[in-house]
Formats: structure tokens, C-alpha cells, sequence
């Protein structure tokens, strides 16, 4: 871990107060002088610290752009090692910038995050809307070892760690819709992505990118006309943010690290469950070739969606998986779980 991480660190931990020279070089064993660099490095990162002599330093604000130092700094130390966290101000698409670093022998634990996309994209390659510094729009490079049919695993454990990152950051209640979709007041603020390359010869995956799209705040303008009644963000405020974005995107990556050391223990399976938008509410089905009214009934122990058809005399079930289906609420109903063209 660098020093100026260390140091945002120890600030943090003691925002209403000063923290000398002394006890900072004490408490991380470096020289006065190695503090003042690196206090010097974390404002020419936008992080405002006041310095006075004899009382020492304290943070008054963070920037309000993404920064490594303040991602890695959410992180556990025995990890942050693990991460090699990369942030751009423009991308294609993280997922696509990612995948080819993968094809060029990137690590696991490549991380990758811009202000913004100018090809975001998400489920069956629908656009994702993607303005500047009011979302997180960041990908996730893995190499698991699970077998490639475990690999929805990966999604719901992202699904449950973005919502927790939320809840903790931002405050609120999250639903998860069914597979990969977050809502906050009936409205989307999350979708995620998970793409994988399979090596035929060993049937096992060569990677998989893990890619999350979080609507922090509103875009300036407004959403556009097609995403008014679907998209949402996480916050109504926008100000007071700053670093609140880098704080979500590490803690996610966190909470996403504790599920993924141990995928098929699915630990997470009763966090999904609670956060079920579908399960008890009337739906539609939609293969892509017929749309078929149903019950969702629960979330079994693979998380698949068990349906009930409503417009079957022998009360026919299903066990949905992702990929077979899209879901739908009807829209006489409640409009939550309508599918937006523009997320994952």
C-alpha cells in the first residue's frame, strides 16, 4: 500500500481533529519528510488538507473525481495488494477496454473505471448512458476457477455487494430484480455485466469481466426522454459528494471479495433473497419470441427465478436461468421491473 494511501487512511479515521507530523511519521514509520511528499502528491490529487504548524494536518474535503488512493484505501490491507486499480477519463467501454488487457495477460484483480463511456454497454449490447462524473462506470477483471456453469454465481454475488456498497454509503433500501438489476425508489440505479471467455480445449474459463454500471446522481439536463420513467439514481442530493464515488466503487470491490473467495459456499444467497423485487408479484416472461404472464415464487438454492404460469390450467412451474428470459412487471401493475434499453 502507498504512503499517501495510508496517510488518507489515518485522515479519515480523524476528521475533526489534527494529526501532527510526528504522529503520522510515528504511526507509519517514515520520516516527516516522506509525509509531507505524500501529503503534497494527495492535493495534487484534489484531496484538500489544511496544514498548520505545530497542530498538523487534517482533511477538510476529497475530490470529486475518482481516485485510486481513495478506492484502495476502502479496501482491508491484506488485499490491496490484489488490485491493480486503473482509472481513465474516457473509454469506450470499461468492459471492452478490459477484455483486451485480459487478451494481453492483464492479472486478476484488474480494476478498470472512467468518468465516462462513449460506448457504455450493457445486457444483449443495449446502450449505456454513461455522462460524466455522476456515475461509476467501472469493470473487474477474474480468473475463477469455478466451472463455467457456475458462472451466474458471479453476477448475484456482484448484485449483492453493489447493494450493500449502496445501503452503506448512500443509505436507503435496494432491491435486486432478477438477475442483475439494482432499484432504489422503484427506479433503476444499477445494472451489471458479466462477460466471460471460455477455453474450449479444457472446458474451464480463460477469464471473466465483471462489469457494473451505478447511477450515482442525476446527469445535468436530465435524463433523456427514453430513460425518464426507468432510469433512477442512488441520491437526489448533488452536493457534499465529493469522494463519495471512489468510496461506493471500494467498497464494493470489498464486499464483492468476500463472496468471490468462496463462490460456491453462495453465502450471499439469503442477502439475495431479502432483496428480491419479484418474488410474490405478477410477471411476464419474454423468451424473445413469446411473452407468457406468471407468479415469481421464489429464488431456488442456483439462484433460479421459480415461475408459476398463470395462463396454465395445470398450474405449470418453471425453473428460470439466466439468459433464458427477460422479466417484466406489467405495466398496470408497477413499472420497477420494466427492462431499461440503456443498462446492463
Amino acid at each position: 500500500m502507498k504512503l499517501s494511501e495510508r496517510i488518507l487512511s489515518c485522515l479519515r479515521a480523524r476528521t475533526d481533529s489534527y494529526f501532527s507530523g510526528n504522529e503520522l511519521a510515528d504511526e507509519l514509520n517514515v520520516s516527516r519528510s516522506a509525509i509531507w511528499k505524500a501529503v503534497e502528491k494527495l492535493r495534487a490529487d484534489g484531496y484538500e488538507i489544511d496544514a498548520i504548524t505545530n497542530n498538523g494536518y487534517r482533511l477538510l474535503g476529497e475530490p470529486d473525481r475518482l481516485s485510486v488512493s481513495a478506492i484502495l484505501a476502502e479496501l482491508p490491507g491484506p488485499i490491496r495488494a490484489d488490485y491493480n486499480v486503473v482509472v481513465l477519463e474516457s473509454i469506450d467501454s470499461t468492459n471492452d477496454g478490459l477484455r483486451r488487457r485480459a487478451e494481453e495477460a492483464a492479472p486478476e484483480g484488474t480494476v478498470l473505471l472512467a468518468e465516462t463511456q462513449t460506448r457504455g454497454r450493457g445486457r444483449l449490447n443495449r446502450s449505456f448512458y454513461s455522462p460524466r462524473q455522476s456515475g461509476i462506470y467501472m469493470s473487474l477483471l477474474l480468473r475463477p476457477t469455478i466451472d463455467p456453469r457456475q458462472s451466474l454465481l458471479i453476477t448475484t454475488a456482484a448484485a449483492v455487494a453493489v447493494a450493500e456498497a449502496l445501503e452503506t454509503c448512500c443509505g436507503g433500501e435496494t432491491k435486486i430484480k432478477w438477475v442483475n438489476d439494482i432499484f432504489m425508489n422503484g427506479k433503476k440505479v444499477s445494472g451489471i455485466l458479466t462477460e466471460a471467455s471460455l477455453n474450449l480445449e479444457s472446458g474451464r474459463l480463460d477469464y471473466a469481466v465483471l462489469g457494473v454500471g451505478i447511477n450515482l446522481t442525476e446527469p445535468e439536463g436530465g435524463w433523456p426522454d427514453e430513460l425518464k420513467e426507468i432510469a433512477g439514481s442512488a441520491l437526489a442530493r448533488k452536493t457534499g459528494l465529493q469522494g463519495l464515488r471512489s468510496r461506493i466503487a471500494g467498497t464494493f470491490l470489498a464486499r464483492f471479495r468476500t463472496y468471490y473467495d468462496d463462490l460456491p459456499a453462495k453465502a450471499y444467497l439469503a442477502a439475495y433473497r431479502e432483496r428480491s423485487l419479484l418474488i410474490g408479484k405478477r410477471i411476464l416472461t419474454d423468451d424473445g419470441r413469446t411473452q407468457r404472464p406468471a407468479t415469481a415464487l421464489a429464488i431456488d438454492d442456483d439462484f433460479r427465478l421459480i415461475v408459476r404460469y398463470d395462463d396454465s390450467a395445470g398450474n405449470e412451474t418453471a425453473a428460470l436461468s439466466t439468459g433464458e428470459v427477460s422479466i417484466r412487471l406489467p405495466s398496470d401493475e408497477s413499472r420497477t421491473g420494466t427492462e431499461s434499453p440503456d443498462n446492463p
